[in-house]
């Protein structure tokens, strides 16, 4: 939270746990969405670190590398950039007298850079992770087992990024205490009390439009400050309407990120619908861990619910009853399925015997293919959630 001076630190409780794992010896990698914090995360373990932890056997000392430019250097400077790395990590990783904690941040875009960033790259990384002198914390915006996957299908060194070799931290929402103490030490801020006096008003109405999601609370404060500073009257509804506006471009990001079957649970989450047992287990797996729900399975704020409710309209109530057998769930889909197999074999012969009439039976048999082929569709549906 650089830009608002803050002193408050975010994932206290991960910052604890991975400071006292790296003194023996564990590697990490650090998982969230975008805005969660990770970089800030990284670049918090040292301050942490130097603070907390006791005097060790070996000094430790901090290397942070930041893959973020990655996508926009020529192909030339990436590679310098790749060598001045890997010869860094070979003089570290021969270091007796210290302990190197290796701080990577967006991994995921070295691993996008393919021209540049070959497997000897990773081999490099996998074989210098055994030396005791190197601790690795790698942050990415998803798994680097998946990543590498994609990247290189047909390659054995992919394997070596598999838990356990590093462990994983999922950064989500941060604790209500520490989303709290945020506000009120912005509240609280010498050259904000010049600007506008803090009232139980601002801090209300960021804690409903931000949540508790790191980004939206910086951007929040400061999209505050920006309305109404030099004494400007508050309004509650204009400072949400602004925000919204202002983050739109982010929400959308966010939106078009997710399967369409996730769409659809949140949507009917932010419309505070009745959800199915899939659609409650993606809320609190996939969801919950892109940090867009709280514990309670309520979208993570109020103004991103409002932007998510108006993403999707329910048909009319009439026709919602006609389609509501493509909101089923696997096991009924498969029921109905098997159901209208038996109803097949039982009726078609009927048709012969009693009525002969190869009219009745062509029509039958159309809107039993129609009938059985978005049974299929929804099936299918319901095996990719």
């Amino acid at each position: 939270m650089s830009k608002l001076d803050s002193e408050i630190v975010f994932h206290k409780a991960e910052l604890a746990g991975v400071c006292q794992s790296l003194q023996v010896g564990r590697h990490y990698l650090v998982l969230g969405p975008l805005g969660i914090g990770k970089s800030t995360f990284l670049r918090n373990i040292e301050p942490y670190w130097r603070s907390t932890v006791t005097a060790q056997e070996k000094a430790f000392q901090f290397w942070h590398v930041d893959f973020s430019r990655q996508p926009v250097l020529t192909v030339d400077e990436a590679r310098r950039f790749r060598e001045e790395v890997l010869t860094d990590l070979r003089a570290y990783a021969r270091d007796e007298k210290h302990t190197t904690i290796c701080l990577m941040d967006h991994m995921e875009k070295a691993i996008a850079r393919e021209d540049v960033y070959d497997l000897s790259f990773f081999d490099a990384l996998a074989i210098y992770r055994d030396s005791p002198s190197l601790r690795y914390m790698i942050a990415s915006e998803r798994s680097l087992w998946d990543q590498l996957r994609e990247a290189y299908p047909d390659s054995e060194q992919r394997k070596l990024y598999k838990p356990p070799i590093l462990d994983t931290i999922i950064l989500g929402l941060v604790p209500t205490e520490e989303a709290d103490a945020f506000i009120v030490e912005a509240g609280g801020l010498s050259h904000w009390k010049a600007e506008m006096p803090w009232l139980v008003e601002h801090t209300q109405a960021i804690r409903e439009i931000a949540g508790r999601y790191p980004l939206f609370l910086e951007r929040a404060i400061e999209e505050l400050h920006g309305m109404f500073g030099g004494r400007r009257a508050f309004d509650a509804k204009e400072f949400r309407r602004r925000f919204a506006l202002s983050m739109s471009n982010r929400y959308d990001d966010m939106w078009e990120s997710l399967a369409e079957g996730e769409k659809t649970t949140l949507f009917k989450a932010a419309r505070e619908l009745t959800l199915s047992v899939e659609e409650q287990t993606m809320l609190e797996r996939s969801l919950g861990l892109r940090a867009l729900v709280t514990d309670d399975h309520k979208v993570f704020s109020l103004a991103f619910q409002d932007f998510v409710c108006t993403k999707q309209v329910l048909p009319p109530r009439g026709l919602r009853a006609i389609l509501r057998p493509l909101a089923w769930t696997r096991e009924q889909t498969t029921y109905a399925m098997l159901s209208l197999l038996l109803l097949y074999v039982i009726v078609v012969p009927v048709i012969r015997l009693v009525w002969g009439n190869p009219f009745l039976l062509i029509a039958f048999l159309v809107v039993f293919v129609l009938i059985f082929f978005c049974l299929m569709v929804r099936y299918w549906q319901t095996s990719a959630m």
